[in-house]
């Protein structure tokens, strides 16, 4: 028979190689070979340090998103990319485990130390970042108080026209200018104060927007004798908004969640991120020494 010509030698060999392929067979069924493993822990650093970038990338936008809409979309995916990094990370300590590989735990460790301050301030800036309260003050300083604004300096120019009272018409056109004036440079001092991130800086931005709007007020007052009360109402109609817009344009101004979350964005993510890449470039090059046995 044909098969009796095999030589036993070569019979053995075959024997040797089909019990070695089932070996591994087994072995991949049960528990992944070292060298896999291995690909996979690296694998995972790469995407470690992936997640890493774009979940503070993702949190800068949210930071310098013009739109609530926009600041809550990125923050939500900023979240979404912090938790696949939290994923991660325990499927590779999950590996580096399995592995053995004491030395590359600590380096994990040192990056989880790490990451783990990095989202904490993360999250503080993503917090302050959706309030948005400076871009709402922003809003509201272009929208409702510059309107009350225009709807005050409109109002004394029809009471001008058509005073109800009588008096001296060259007297009341200069008090009314005055009015104005002063209100409008109240306004102007809203920008700085919404940009401004020092509590004593907006204190007197604050003073000299209050006393602005008592020049306003006060010469409003000296007005209705001549122009009547009839004919002033609506300017002191327009003035009471103003007034009304304006205290709840500081009070949010004041709470500075944009300029905070700018100011964590720039001064302490980065360093913190810097970190983070660091600690994962460590546990790289102790895993790439591991060569393909996975031994040192």
């Amino acid at each position: 028979m044909r098969m009796a010509s095999v030589g036993a030698g070569t019979l053995g060999q075959v024997m040797i190689a089909a019990v070695g392929l089932l070996g591994l067979a087994a072995c991949s069924r049960g528990s992944d070979p070292v060298v896999v493993q291995l690909a996979s822990a690296r694998e995972l650093v790469g995407s470690l340090r992936t997640g890493v970038a774009q979940s503070i990338q993702a949190t800068d936008r949210a930071v310098l998103a013009e739109t609530d809409e926009a600041s809550e979309a990125f923050a939500r995916q900023a979240r979404e990319l912090s938790g696949q990094v939290e994923g991660q990370r325990d499927r590779l300590a999950g590996v580096l485990q399995k592995l053995a590989f004491d030395e590359e735990t600590r380096d994990l460790g040192a990056f989880t130390a790490r990451w783990g301050e990095l989202r904490k301030v993360g999250d503080e800036t993503l917090k302050l970042a959706v309030e948005n309260t400076n871009l709402k003050a922003r809003r509201l300083s272009f929208g409702p108080v510059a309107q009350a604004a225009d709807a005050f300096e409109a109002a004394l120019e029809a009471a001008l026209v058509h005073p109800a009272g009588r008096g001296d018409s060259a007297s009341a056109r200069l008090l009314a200018s005055r009015a104005e004036l002063a209100l409008r440079k109240a306004q102007l001092l809203q920008g700085p104060h919404i940009a401004e991130a020092d509590d004593a800086a907006m204190s007197k931005l604050e003073e000299r927007m209050a006393a602005l709007e008592k020049q306003a007020t006060d010469a409003l007052s000296t007005l209705e004798p001549s122009l009547g009360p009839a004919s002033t109402a609506a300017a002191r109609a327009a003035l009471q908004r103003f007034s009304t817009q304006s205290k709840e344009l500081i009070a949010l101004s004041r709470r500075n969640t944009n300029v905070l979350s700018l100011s964590l964005a720039m001064s302490r993510l980065p360093p913190l991120t810097s970190a983070c890449d660091a600690a994962l470039d460590t546990l790289a090059q102790a895993l790439d020494k591991r060569g393909f046995t996975g031994t040192r």
